[in-house]
């Protein structure tokens, strides 16, 4: 149990790295400001950040903000409450990574 508590948050962060370096986010730009207030997202905001191409830097503070703030949680219940938190955000990232893949073809210029 010990080390899947371990290994789990692990592939999570891996994850949605992968998810929002494939929606611009380059490795180094760690701005906490940039991240979301209450872990929401408006529709407006979402179209914003993509024609600005930072929707990738805004989601990744975000989830970065939260890993580093859960890091010090020892306790096992805890610990499960929070990956299952984890799952739920790298579901809504998915759903936000579909989108944005939908918005990047509309706005290829065509020949």
């Amino acid at each position: 149990m010990i080390n899947m508590t371990r290994t789990v948050p692990i592939i999570l962060y891996r994850t949605k790295l992968r998810l929002c370096r494939q929606m611009g986010y380059t490795y180094g730009k760690w701005d906490n400001s940039a991240a979301f207030e209450n872990n929401q997202l408006k529709k407006r905001e979402f179209h914003k950040l993509i024609k600005k191409g930072s929707l990738g830097h805004n989601i990744w503070n975000t989830v970065r903000t939260a890993y580093k703030e859960s890091e010090l949680f020892s306790d096992d219940e805890l610990i499960n409450e929070y990956i299952d938190n984890g799952f739920d955000a790298l579901r809504h990232i998915n759903v936000l990574f579909e989108l944005y893949k939908e918005k990047q073809i509309k706005l290829l210029p065509y020949k």
